[in-house]
């Protein structure tokens, strides 16, 4: 009778479990919205969006979202985590990912999902929640982070054809958080030059233009703004906008700015950049003079000259004698 009991209590104990464990995971696919879209085989997958602001204040939270499409084929599992991100001085990694490390404004346990993994068919998009919390006590300024989305190898090991390599991609969504009060803004404009390096001779018109952003704050900042560029008479020729870009704490940022004209250029040029600082609409200046001077023209000119100085030279000659004689 005993073992009855027991044995009873322990089924209804299973079902109960099994009962609340089928309810969490209801809760959870609940969470998780899920479309199938028509799309092209890609071997790829989608992240999105790529980057979100958020203002919070010390003990608030909130819930953001983010979608992984799959393009790649059917039964694709992506893991989910959070990395630390820094700037850097470099024009190639404006970004740096610090992985399993904590950076000096990190987010990466403030961030919470209702899963770390999901499993995509091809064309199939998720959109999955995830809440940022902040702490009473945190200080006011930047936190930064990246969402890391990897598409899991299968157990077979997903390998690349003709190769023993297993494939991993990972793509990221940034966050850039700010925490509400005394924060210190601080960036300023540090130079304007050629796309590519310092040159200032050009024997066509130039690519564009690089601009130099330090932010020595503990925020990120926004700076946007112009590129004015005049002849030798100081009339503008081009105006070239400079898109609102974003520069990490302890940061140099560099922003390309192309040039695309089909005009002819020949001569002297100056290029200046009207840079908002991207906080108490604080502006800075800087310019950059350009020389471009066509090689076929300097060519036809020099053969001109050289042609006119032989005409010269001959007609010279020619009245010098006709005067002895």
């Amino acid at each position: 009778m005993n073992v009855l009991k027991q044995s009873v209590a322990f089924t209804v104990g299973t079902a109960a479990l099994a009962l609340s464990f089928c309810g969490m995971h209801a809760t959870v696919n609940a969470q998780l919205r899920s479309e199938m879209l028509s799309i092209e085989q890609r071997g790829d997958f989608v992240l999105e969006p790529g980057k979100q602001e958020i203002l919070l204040a010390p003990g608030e939270e909130v819930t953001k979202t983010l979608s992984i499409t799959n393009r790649s084929r059917d039964g694709i599992t992506f893991s989910l985590n959070v990395e630390d991100i820094i700037g850097s001085e470099s024009a190639e990694d404006p970004v740096i990912l610090l992985g399993d490390k904590k950076g000096p404004y990190t987010l990466k346990d403030l961030v919470s999902f209702p899963v770390d993994s999901v499993t995509l068919d091809l064309g199939e998009r998720v959109t999955i929640p995830f809440t940022i919390s902040i702490p009473e006590d945190a200080e006011p300024g930047g936190r930064y982070g990246a969402v890391i989305a990897s598409n899991a190898p299968s157990k077979e090991g997903e390998l690349q054809e003709g190769s023993g390599t297993t494939i991993v991609s990972r793509l990221g969504s940034i966050l850039l958080v700010r925490i509400k009060g005394n924060v210190q803004e601080q960036g300023q404009l540090e130079e304007i030059r050629t796309l590519g390096g310092k040159r200032i001779f050009f024997s066509g018109r130039p690519q564009g233009f690089e601009v130099l952003y330090r932010n020595s704050g503990n925020v990120h900042l926004v700076p946007y703004g112009t590129v004015t560029i005049s002849n030798l008479f100081g009339t503008q020729v081009a105006q070239l906008p400079v898109d609102a870009y974003f520069a990490l704490p302890q940061s140099l940022r560099y922003r390309e700015v192309p040039w695309e004209s089909q005009s002819f250029m020949f001569g002297r040029y100056k290029a200046t950049v009207d840079l908002n600082r991207g906080y108490g609409d604080l502006k800075d200046a800087d310019s950059v003079v350009i020389w471009v001077l066509p090689l076929p023209w300097i060519g036809g000119a020099i053969a001109v000259l050289g042609v006119l100085g032989l005409l010269i030279h001959f007609v010279t000659s020619r009245f010098q004698i006709s005067k002895r004689s």
